[in-house]
């Protein structure tokens, strides 16, 4: 099951049917109280965060997901509609990001 926690309706809506169409089990979810329900019924193996959300933002999620022994294993990948490198996000989240395993993409026409 892939996760994917992103505001904007179109681009969620389109990456879920996407990664549908390609033969996985998808999920998307505007907000962060939404995304964290869904993983106490179920947790994902794979998360995608937009990293610039209202009220709780990626960055914030990631943390929590890092935080909690039952999350802190998964697998995910940050996108924005800004260019932010992965060195930023290390040195914003020391401790938090394992080296080499995250991705981070910037959304095309945002």
């Amino acid at each position: 099951m892939i996760y994917y926690v992103e505001d904007d309706t179109n681009i969620r809506d389109l990456t879920v049917y996407a990664l549908k169409q390609a033969g996985f089990e998808a999920a998307g979810f505007a907000a962060a109280g939404e995304f964290f329900v869904a993983c106490k019924r179920r947790l994902p193996e794979l998360v995608l965060l937009d990293i610039m959300l209202p009220e709780v933002d990626g960055l914030e999620i990631l943390h929590m997901l890092r935080e909690d022994p039952a999350t802190k294993h998964l697998a995910f990948a940050d996108f924005t509609g800004r260019a932010v490198s992965g060195m930023y996000l290390r040195r914003a989240l020391p401790g938090i990001l394992p080296p080499g395993l995250s991705i981070f993409g910037t959304k095309k026409g945002t």
